[in-house]
């Protein structure tokens, strides 16, 4: 008897069905067949992980290992419109066919060679597999109404054929293939809608960066640009307006943690950011910018004598302005302080020389303190755009781009910028992002 290759191995009615004439000939659907090959390339990697496992003497299963991808993998699911069940028993079966293939590496192992050293699971294999996790719930959305509509028994065929992954065997494959097809899109969520049924708009700032977001730790109340419009925002949805406090080391990390419907705060537009959300239209254009001592800005009038090993150059962390600094001015001493309610103080009492930070800021800042001069009047060093960072949904977006465009034309936006610029009352030195 000869016995065929595995991959060429197909069930009898499968065979008989291409006898009849039907056969591979009609063309799979482009998303289906990249989904197919997603889930291949990601269970192909098990073979990296059993290496890994076999040369540190890991078990094949840890329960409280697999729990947590689950989890991730059906929290991930919700971002691509997958309903929670039924792609939660899809990950499951993921999981059961890799060990699956894992064990069946091992059992390989201890009857002939043992594999030679492989690549690091950590560092090299698990980041690889979280972005094939991804891409694979984005095709599973994409390809969802080919799925469903391609015939059953061609999908198997196609199935088994591009799966086809050593030590995976075919009634695993058979039922991932069917939990696959039974996982089921739930309607979009709409975070505006949300909003409106709940009755509250949730607002991530900082309160330490004037003229924009100011919190007065004395009464806890919170003042600036970014604040006015956020009540102006509050009160055109007709909801409650709830500021959540965030910082800018940690706004990324609030933000994709869904702390807050949008982020209202003096927030830089960069692609960075724009990755994990939607920006409103700007409202604001500036740049980076130095400020001193008056009495030494002659001395800082230029990026070049600044980034000098002579210069105490001082900087706030986590933001735009931290990664300005750490990119240009790698010659200074450069103090990162942590207080941003108060590093102008740091340079008016002479404990540093400059800082760079927004145009706007230091206009404000040279505005309310005698001591403290831009050294680039007029001029920037970088040109930059201030916007909303909003959570993904896009009938939100199209909301506040709306509102944010009507308070503009009404002349809104304009003035509540000059009025902050304005304010002469005593106001602590402030920082920005």
């Amino acid at each position: 008897m000869v016995l065929l290759p595995r991959r060429l191995r197909l069930p009898l009615f499968i065979f008989c069905w291409i006898q009849s004439g039907i056969g591979l000939s009609a063309e799979l659907d482009p998303s289906v067949s990249t989904l197919f090959k997603l889930i291949e390339q990601r269970l192909s990697y098990m073979d990296d992980v059993a290496q890994y496992k076999w040369h540190k003497n890991l078990a094949i299963e840890d329960r409280q290992r697999e729990a947590e991808v689950l989890d991730k993998s059906a929290a991930a699911a919700a971002r691509f419109n997958l309903e929670n069940v039924s792609s939660r028993n899809f990950f499951s079966l993921q999981i059961e066919a890799a060990k699956e293939i894992q064990t069946g590496w091992f059992e390989q192992w201890h009857h002939s060679t043992e594999p030679i050293r492989g690549v690091d699971l950590v560092t090299i294999v698990r980041p690889k597999l979280i972005v094939l996790g991804d891409q694979i719930l984005r095709q599973i959305e994409l390809s969802f109404e080919a799925l469903q509509r391609t015939d059953p028994v061609y999908l198997k065929t196609a199935f088994l054929q591009i799966v086809d992954v050593e030590h995976l065997s075919q009634t695993t494959s058979l039922g991932l293939l069917s939990a696959l097809k039974t996982i089921r899109l739930e309607a979009p969520r709409s975070r505006l809608r949300d909003i409106i049924a709940s009755g509250n708009i949730y607002v991530g700032t900082t309160g330490d960066y004037a003229p924009f977001s100011w919190l007065n730790k004395d009464t806890g109340s919170y003042s600036g640009i970014d604040i006015d419009l956020a009540r102006d925002l509050a009160k055109s949805l007709q909801v409650k307006l709830v500021l959540v406090p965030t910082s800018w080391p940690t706004l990324a990390q609030d933000f994709k943690g869904q702390k807050f419907d949008i982020a209202m705060s003096g927030v830089s537009i960069n692609l960075k950011r724009q990755q994990l959300g939607f920006f409103s239209q700007a409202y604001h254009r500036g740049g980076k910018t130095p400020i001193a001592r008056c009495s030494d800005s002659l001395s800082y009038d230029s990026l070049e004598k600044i980034n000098q090993p002579t210069t105490r150059a001082i900087v706030n962390p986590g933001g735009t302005n931290f990664k300005f600094a750490e990119k240009n001015l790698i010659k200074t001493t450069l103090r990162i302080f942590d207080d941003n309610q108060t590093i102008f103080e740091e340079i008016a009492e002479n404990r540093a020389d400059v800082m760079i930070t927004d145009a706007i800021e230091v206009m404000l800042q040279s505005r309310q303190s005698a001591l403290l001069c831009p050294t680039m009047p007029g001029q920037t060093l970088t040109v930059s755009e201030k916007g909303f960072w909003i959570q993904p949904d896009f009938h939100f977006k199209e909301y506040v781009d709306q509102w944010l465009h009507q308070r503009k034309i009404e002349g809104v936006v304009k003035e509540r910028i000059e009025h902050h610029l304005n304010i002469t009352a005593e106001t602590p030195l402030t920082t920005h992002h």
